[in-house]
């Protein structure tokens, strides 16, 4: 799966997050969270994203 700067992913875990940055196969810095409140920065692993979402 090829991710870049921006894309919205649903992770493994269930929670949705941005590409922030990364190398072609991860890590990569995720953006999760749905407001200010709950905003966090996490790294994840290629084989911890489920799929591209729109």
């Amino acid at each position: 799966m090829q991710l870049k700067e921006y894309d919205r992913v649903l992770l493994k875990d269930g929670r949705t997050g941005t590409i922030i940055a990364g190398y072609p196969n991860g890590p990569y810095s995720v953006d999760v969270g749905s407001d200010s409140e709950t905003w966090d920065n996490i790294f994840v692993n290629a084989d911890e994203i489920e799929k591209l979402i729109d």
